[in-house]
This record gives structure tokens, C-alpha cells and sequence, in this order.
């Protein structure tokens, strides 16, 4: 703006007050470190897709899976309780 023209030098004050508050706002390090944290997990996650798929067989997969499993389940039981007791469920 041309401070010549009337409200000019208002306007740049004006204009040079809100880029100090935004300079000053400690929300803006927050910002920058969530973007980094961003382009951080972005960089690795194309790494991976980069890699290629996993070359783990199917048999130790199927493995993890069975050992990860620490109860039985118990879905239906009570209908096979009454099933073995000869009873009809509903």
C-alpha cells in the first residue's frame, strides 16, 4: 500500500500487527511439528509400499494366528448343550 493515500500507514500497521501475533503464536510449533510427524509417517508408509508385499508363508501366518487365540470361543454353546441333551432350541 502507498502510505500516501489516506488510511494507508493504518493498514500496514494494521497488516504488520497480525503477521507479529501470527509469528508469535506458539500454536504455530504445534503445527509444524504435526505436519513433520505427517510427512514423517507418510515417508515411511511408501518405504513399505515400495518393499513389496510381505514374503512370510501362509503356514506361519496361520500359526500367529492360532497362538494368538488364548480362550476358546463360546459363541452357540448353549444351543450344542441342548442339542446334546436332546432338547429343541428356539
Amino acid at each position: 500500500m502507498d502510505r500516501s493515500t489516506p488510511g494507508g500507514a493504518g493498514v500496514l500497521r494494521w497488516a504488520d500487527s497480525i503477521r507479529l501475533a501470527i509469528a508469535k503464536d506458539p500454536g504455530r510449533q504445534l503445527l509444524h511439528d504435526q505436519i513433520q510427524n505427517t510427512f514423517d509417517f507418510l515417508d515411511d508408509y511408501m518405504e513399505n509400499v515400495l518393499k513389496g508385499p510381505r514374503t512370510e508363508s501362509v503356514r506361519n501366518y496361520l500359526r500367529h494366528l492360532v497362538v494368538g487365540r488364548t480362550r476358546p470361543r463360546v459363541r452357540g454353546t448353549r444351543r450344542l448343550q441342548l442339542r446334546r441333551r436332546g432338547s429343541r432350541c428356539h
